[in-house]
């Protein structure tokens, strides 16, 4: 979706990795698919809190943190 929608890809772009979740998707036009997207999004960062579980899942596939994994 991201990269299918110049609206929402222009709206993300314009924060940087220092923007809180909820202020960079309040500034996303609203329509029904973006809102079942930061749902979907919202719920798996709750999920996810900690990432400890989620690295050593990814360990398995041999996937490294990049330059912008911050927490």
């Amino acid at each position: 979706m991201y990269n299918e929608d110049a609206v929402l890809h222009a709206a993300l772009d314009k924060h940087d990795v220092q923007a809180t979740f909820n202020d960079t998707w309040d500034t996303v036009p609203q329509q029904a698919r973006v809102e079942r997207l930061r749902a979907f999004l919202g719920r798996l960062a709750i999920a996810f809190a900690n990432t400890t579980a989620v690295e050593s899942d990814f360990s398995i596939f041999k996937w490294e943190m990049d330059e912008f994994h911050t927490c």
